[in-house]
């Protein structure tokens, strides 16, 4: 006498049910964008809401403007000579873009050109002229010089997570901070809180000028895990 057959296993709700991207459409949210002048820039496409993953590449080449979302941007004019053996004369021209959670930093001289990104995107981004690339999580420091084009580039970057109150503090923080130093500063509110405290976002970059270097602090908050980038770059004419 042959057991009986046992009934088959019922389907699962995810064979039943095809998965499906349940992220908001990045056209969603409210923003608000200040330049260095105060002019407000607002609309545009949002990062969704699921906790971003960034990377930091540097390249040595130029990159695209349409390959970022500019929301706020400056440029800077050096005049410095080199200190080494090489002495390379003429004038060096920094720029900085904001965009949401990231930045392009652009140094170029009179026959080279770096840009550094950080940015939240995975795909589509230029694979020639990477000269270093790393996951912008926890704490990492490189530097790295150029000897043919006489720039030492150093960068160092660290996360961490913070909990609500301490999140909203620091974002408060960095406002009052963005109006002392001038900074450039992009504010904007998920789709799912618009207006609301717990979903307030920031972009800050702070620049600052010397003969010789141009100095770059960025800081990048995303409330979903309580996210905080922060970046120190230097371009130095060595």
């Amino acid at each position: 006498m042959h057991a009986p057959t046992p009934p088959p296993a019922p389907q699962s709700n995810a064979s039943r049910h095809p998965a499906t991207d349940v992220r908001e459409p990045a056209t969603l949210g409210v923003a608000n964008g200040k330049t260095a002048n105060g002019q407000t820039v607002s609309g545009g496409p949002r990062p969704s809401i699921s906790a971003p993953s960034h990377t930091l590449i540097l390249y040595t080449r130029p990159l695209h403007p349409e390959l970022v979302q500019m929301k706020a941007r400056k440029t800077v004019q050096l005049k410095g000579l080199g200190t080494g053996p090489s002495r390379i004369t003429g004038a060096a021209e920094f720029e900085a873009w904001l965009t949401p959670l990231g930045h392009m930093l652009r140094y170029q001289t009179r026959t080279h050109c770096f840009c550094e990104l950080v940015t939240d995107r995975d795909a589509g981004l230029p694979t020639s002229g990477v000269a270093f690339s790393v996951p912008a999580i926890g704490e990492k420091d490189h530097e790295q010089l150029f000897a043919e084009a006489c720039v030492l580039y150093t960068t160092s970057l660290q996360t961490e997570t913070l909990p609500p109150p301490i999140y909203q503090t620091t974002y408060r923080e960095m406002l009052e901070l963005a109006d002392e130093v001038d900074a450039l500063v992009h504010t904007w509110s998920l789709p799912s809180s618009p207006g609301g405290k717990e979903g307030r976002c920031l972009s800050m970059l702070e620049l600052q000028r010397f003969d010789d270097e141009m100095h770059a602090q960025s800081t990048h908050m995303y409330p979903v895990g309580g996210l905080v980038l922060r970046t120190q770059t230097v371009f130095q004419r060595v």
